[in-house]
């Protein structure tokens, strides 16, 4: 799937992003969680499954405002 035989070679292209987060860690988590849930609807769930984990239509970061961008990375 998407040419990775390891875990290791999953975990190669994780990235760690940080940011400021409020005192209200649950509130935090709550906004995060519907946050991905808006990028990712289930229609985007199911055709990156269906390819192996590679999204040809979106880039492979976030935009500036948190939202998956159209545009190339």
């Amino acid at each position: 799937k998407a040419g990775k035989n390891t875990a290791d070679d999953y975990i190669e292209e994780w990235r760690r992003e940080g940011r400021p987060c409020g005192p209200d860690l649950e509130q935090e988590a709550k906004a995060e969680a519907e946050r991905l849930e808006a990028a990712y609807p289930e229609a985007v769930l199911d055709r990156l499954a269906a390819a192996g984990g590679i999204d040809v239509d979106r880039s492979h970061g976030p935009a500036d405002d948190g939202s998956p961008s159209k545009e190339p990375a």
